[in-house]
């Protein structure tokens, strides 16, 4: 049963469960012995996006706004940033934290915990390369350093000389080129 309007994140540091509550009790109404699956959408409300503008994607061409299939245009949190990891992280502790307190989780079978276009786990807006927010290049800064240790590594890998600290996420030209030679030897 889908029911996109069963919102439990309404405003920062606030969690309301009560529409779920109702929907639940209806269906145990109906089928007191029902198992729940829920498909979970772990996605930004409107207001954190308005409220942090500087933890949203921006993309290759400097925009923050992208047209989502059947979502209009909107602003999409950076998964690179880490207060958006945080909040979503506590929300979704929270939600299963009531489905447990409530006594629903005796009748949920399975949590299927979602992002994306049509709720699968893909990256909302990926048409347009995200993400060159400032989370973004600090996070691919830490994986650099992660992934080759040292400069003359990363130099050696990159063919030009590259400093930890000042590299920046290589432009939409050179990622589409390096995608294309992906698994070529």
């Amino acid at each position: 049963i889908y029911h996109p309007e069963l919102r439990f994140w309404p405003g920062p540091g606030e969690f309301d469960p009560s529409a779920q509550d109702r929907h639940f009790r209806r269906v145990a109404d109906i089928c007191p012995d029902a198992l729940l699956q829920l498909r979970i959408y772990a996605g930004a409300p409107p207001w954190w996006v308005e409220a942090h503008p500087e933890h949203c994607q921006v993309y290759a061409d400097g925009s923050c706004e992208r047209e989502i299939q059947r979502g209009g245009v909107r602003r999409l949190p950076s998964l690179a940033s880490p207060l958006w990891r945080t909040e979503i992280n506590e929300a979704l502790r929270r939600y299963i934290g009531w489905l447990e307190e409530s006594g629903w989780s005796k009748q949920v079978s399975a949590l299927f915990i979602c992002y994306g276009i049509t709720w699968e786990w893909s990256i909302l807006g990926s048409d347009g390369l995200p993400d060159y927010s400032v989370n973004a290049r600090d996070y691919f800064r830490q994986w650099l350093r992660a992934r080759y240790g040292t400069e003359a590594k990363l130099a050696a890998a990159w063919g030009r000389h590259v400093e930890f600290e000042t590299v920046e996420i290589p432009d939409a030209r050179r990622r589409s080129r390096a995608g294309r030679h992906r698994g070529r030897t």
